[in-house]
């Protein structure tokens, strides 16, 4: 892709001298996709961006389209015992086998299944044969189930292990975003997120029969995903806990599970496609701000169906 400007940091909060005295600079992960044709437009500079903090614009230090060695954690979580036919199985090794196809070589990715002593996991590996194993052993549900946001912290602090500035880092978590005991509160699990600079993707697949206690709507309102009883789609309790608004927190996708097989590999691809905006920020007390990214009202005018996603906010320290 062609590199705009050359920045240090390519995802998370990058800590460093700014322009002005009690101001640092952070790194925001951007995805500028058309909502139309889910084609990400091209040659978009920092001229074609805005930044508020907190309402306030602020200034654009540096913009980057390069594509950054990634730093991913794969979450494989289901509350229900398996995929439910042979060709659901098949389509879901063919698109964890696709997703080890897509990294590159300076990629690292670990795996967590479960959470806390029970669960199993990969700590980062450059390594393609040890990642496709631990991504490739069974597709049964978890020992400890319904701890959906507990395992995604497990997955966050495989990532906080190996802090990088020049990485892109993310959770995808391929689960039936069915949460009901976890120690770990939504509150706080976004802090966590936030404050570590990583985006949360999620791919969900429905390994539950319909029924009574099985919500057959989206989790939340605007989310359209259909119910598709035993096969690969989503699944999500009446009023359940869900992933679904820390993906929206952190600017990360729901991508749903119908087609496993190309959604999963076409997320990592997507993943390297985003921009890097450096921004100065206030040095302010330990408080939350919120960050809004927009085009510009004459990008909008070129690009009238794109949307933008990012992180909802940063806090004033690390």
């Amino acid at each position: 892709m062609r590199l705009w400007v050359t920045i240090l940091a390519a995802c998370g909060t990058l800590i460093g001298p700014a322009a002005a005295q009690n101001t640092r600079l952070i790194s925001l992960d951007v995805q500028v996709v058309d909502a139309r044709t889910g084609e990400i437009p091209e040659l978009l500079g920092p001229h074609d961006f805005e930044v508020y903090d907190d309402g306030q614009q602020i200034p654009i230090r540096n913009l980057a389209i390069d594509t950054p060695p990634m730093d991913l954690v794969f979450l494989i979580y289901m509350s229900n015992p398996g995929l439910s036919t042979r060709v659901d199985r098949q389509r879901y090794a063919q698109g964890l086998k696709a997703a080890v196809m897509a990294l590159r070589q300076r990629d690292r990715a670990g795996v967590i299944r479960g959470s806390g002593p029970r669960g199993e996991s990969l700590r980062l590996t450059g390594d393609p044969a040890a990642i496709r194993q631990a991504l490739l052993r069974g597709h049964g549900a978890q020992p400890d189930k319904n701890r959906l946001f507990d395992a995604a912290s497990s997955a966050l602090s495989l990532l906080s292990e190996q802090t990088s500035l020049d990485r892109r880092r993310a959770i995808i978590a391929i689960t039936d975003d069915i949460e009901r005991h976890s120690e770990t509160k939504q509150d706080a699990l976004e802090e966590s997120l936030l404050r570590a600079g990583v985006t949360l993707h999620e791919v969900m697949l429905a390994l539950a029969p319909a029924g009574s206690g099985v919500y057959a709507g989206a989790p939340l309102p605007g989310l359209h995903i259909p119910r598709i009883s035993g096969v690969v789609g989503s699944g999500n309790l009446a009023g359940g806990d869900s992933l679904v608004n820390l993906v929206r927190a952190t600017g990360g996708e729901n991508q749903i599970g119908d087609d496993f097989d190309t959604a999963l590999p076409a997320l990592i691809r997507r993943l390297r496609m985003r921009y890097t905006l450096t921004v100065s920020v206030p040095a302010a007390a330990s408080a939350f701000h919120k960050i809004e990214v927009r085009l510009t009202p004459e990008c909008r005018l070129a690009h009238p169906d794109v949307t933008v996603r990012t992180r909802i906010g940063y806090y004033s320290e690390p």
